[in-house]
């Protein structure tokens, strides 16, 4: 049996979810034509900074720049801390249990336990460990939490009959 407890802070619910949103190629896409845009503009509007601007400046690829690459992870970031601190179970102190059968959830307010077939997956980040019930929802456990044991989490995961990607 492995057993760990862990509390998600703020900050490592933030980085979890940028880290999520930029390892997607149409974030990263986006971003990068957003940058265009914006580098492209100021470099119109240095470059014509000696001349008077005139009626066709392009007002809109700045604009629309700055908002992809500023405004979007200014608004993803301020409504990120809003979901945090309105989902108490989010920052409640979290005991795992992982046995061969089962997994036991424990927070403040809520007891849980699972079969591991229920389990959509289970993937290792850099940071993370992520519990995947579906394709969309995860519980987040820092692996700071879970280093001395991860070795053998490893193995309880391999021998289950569930996706998984993890380190080796």
């Amino acid at each position: 049996m492995i057993k760990i407890t862990t509390q998600l802070t703020e900050k490592d619910y933030l980085r979890y979810v940028f880290k999520l949103a930029y390892s997607k190629v149409g974030r990263i896409l986006l971003t990068i034509v957003g940058l265009i845009m914006l580098l492209s503009s100021i470099a119109y509007y240095l470059s014509s900074f000696m001349q008077s601007i005139s009626e066709d400046t392009p007002y809109i690829p700045l604009f629309l720049g700055f908002f992809i690459v500023v405004g979007l992870p200014v608004i993803q970031y301020f409504e990120t801390k809003k979901t945090f601190n309105t989902h108490q179970n989010l920052k409640e102190e979290m005991t795992y249990e992982f046995t061969d059968d089962l997994i036991k959830i424990t927070g403040g307010s809520f007891k849980s336990e699972m079969q591991w077939d229920k389990l959509y997956k289970v993937k290792e980040l850099k940071e993370w460990v992520l519990l995947y019930h579906s394709k969309a929802v995860a519980n987040i456990i820092p692996k700071r939490d879970l280093e001395s044991q991860i070795t053998e989490f490893r193995e309880l995961v391999r021998k289950q009959d569930i996706p998984h990607k993890l380190k080796k």
